[in-house]
C-alpha cells in the first residue's frame, strides 16, 4: 500500500491478556487503500508504557496460511476443531474455555466457560467456509503459546457470506490448549 494512503478504522477491542502481569491484547479491523484489513497485538507493560510483544497484520488474502513449522499442526488442529464444532454443535466448545479465559464477540465481553458459550448460543446459526480462511500464527516460548489470527467468510442463517476476522490466544495445558483469549469482528471495511 502506497504512503500516505488513507487508513480507516472500523472497530477496536481491547482485553486484559490471559498471560496476566498487566498486559492487553489490541485487534483493529478497517480499511486501507481500498482493501479490509485487519491487526492484532499483544502488549505487554514496560514501566509508564507498553511494548508490541506480538503482532499480526494482514491486508488481502494472499498466503494463506502463515504458521512456524512447530505450530503448524496445533493451528490446523484447533482451526478444524473450532469452525466443525461452532458451526454443527457450540456447547462443546466449553471445554476450550478456563474461568481466566476471555471472549469479545462484536463488542460484547464475556469470561469463563459458561457466559463465553451462553453467548455463542444466543448467536444465530452461521456456516464458515473453511476455503475462505487466512491464517498467521506466532509462537511465545516455543508452543506454550500460541498467537494465532484468522479472517474468512461466514454465512449467517444461509444469506450471503460476511467478511470476519478473529484472534486466538492459545495456552499449552497438559497435552492440549486451552483458549484464554478470543476477540471476534464482522468486517465491514470503513
Amino acid at each position: 500500500i502506497p504512503a500516505g494512503t488513507k487508513r480507516t478504522v472500523s472497530t477496536k477491542d481491547v482485553q486484559p491478556s490471559a498471560v496476566g502481569q498487566g498486559a492487553i491484547v489490541l485487534f483493529v479491523t478497517g480499511e486501507w487503500g481500498g482493501q479490509l484489513y485487519q491487526e492484532t497485538f499483544q502488549l505487554v507493560p514496560t514501566g509508564n508504557s507498553y511494548y508490541v510483544h506480538n503482532g499480526i497484520f494482514r491486508v488481502g488474502n494472499n498466503n494463506p496460511f502463515n504458521s512456524p513449522p512447530e505450530a503448524t499442526d496445533v493451528s490446523k488442529a484447533f482451526i478444524q476443531h473450532y469452525f466443525t464444532t461452532y458451526d454443527t454443535n457450540r456447547e462443546n466448545l466449553a471445554s476450550l474455555y478456563r474461568n481466566s479465559s476471555y471472549l469479545s464477540h462484536e463488542g460484547t465481553e464475556c469470561s469463563g466457560p459458561q457466559a463465553i458459550v451462553a453467548r455463542f448460543n444466543a448467536l444465530p446459526k452461521v456456516q464458515h467456509d473453511g476455503n475462505s480462511l487466512t491464517v498467521d500464527v506466532q509462537c511465545v516460548n516455543g508452543t506454550q503459546i500460541v498467537f494465532m489470527f484468522i479472517s474468512g467468510q461466514m454465512s449467517i442463517d444461509g444469506a450471503n457470506p460476511l467478511k470476519f476476522a478473529q484472534m486466538f490466544q492459545l495456552f499449552q495445558e497438559g497435552g492440549g490448549y486451552f483458549v484464554g483469549n478470543q476477540i471476534f469482528r464482522l468486517n465491514y471495511g470503513g
